[in-house]
């Protein structure tokens, strides 16, 4: 006679899951966190509560985000930076890209020549700020943002995206 299945030796199960999984989140996106961008060495990396403190200052509110990283990069000539936010789902990431779409397009934040491409089969979203290009995007249950170097921002993100520079508008066309 086949044993029974109780619903309590799932209990564990249920309890470690999620703790594991939380941990392992930002491992998925490795490559979208390089140690290294276009010749620029990560320097500096943000985890926690220190960097929700950071993104929530930068959006005048508070970022419900589960977890968030921030990559400081630098080279002589050069700067990037990354900031990566994980949310507990898709949608949440998703209406988060759109938010921010949203606010640039509508009030005065500081950016311009506000752009959106395919590449990897992501929407992304650019603009001009700050001596800098912004890319921004969602990808899976992650936000993406990258502020590089005019210089570097086409082969900088064609390198975290793991396309081809080829395939990614060149700047004077966004």
């Amino acid at each position: 006679m086949p044993k029974k299945f109780k619903t309590y030796n799932l209990i564990p199960l249920l309890v470690v899951l999620p703790v594991v999984t939380f941990s392992c989140n930002f491992d998925i996106h490795q490559a979208m966190m390089p140690n290294e961008i276009q010749g620029l060495e990560l320097f500096k990396k943000v985890t926690g509560k220190d960097a929700a403190e950071i993104i929530s200052r930068l959006h005048m509110k508070d970022v419900s985000s589960q977890d968030n990283i921030i990559l400081y990069y630098q080279s002589e000539q050069n700067q990037a930076t990354i900031y990566v936010s994980y949310f507990q789902y898709l949608f949440l990431a998703d209406k988060y890209i759109h938010e921010m779409r949203k606010k640039i397009r509508e009030e005065d934040t500081g950016f311009s020549q506000y752009a959106q491409f395919k590449a990897r089969g992501l929407d992304i979203n650019s603009v001009v700020g700050y001596s800098q290009i912004h890319y921004f995007f969602a990808h899976y249950n992650y936000t993406f943002w990258l502020a590089i170097d005019r210089s570097i921002a086409r082969k900088g993100l064609a390198q975290i995206l793991e396309v081809d520079e080829i395939e990614l508008p060149l700047i004077n066309e966004l």
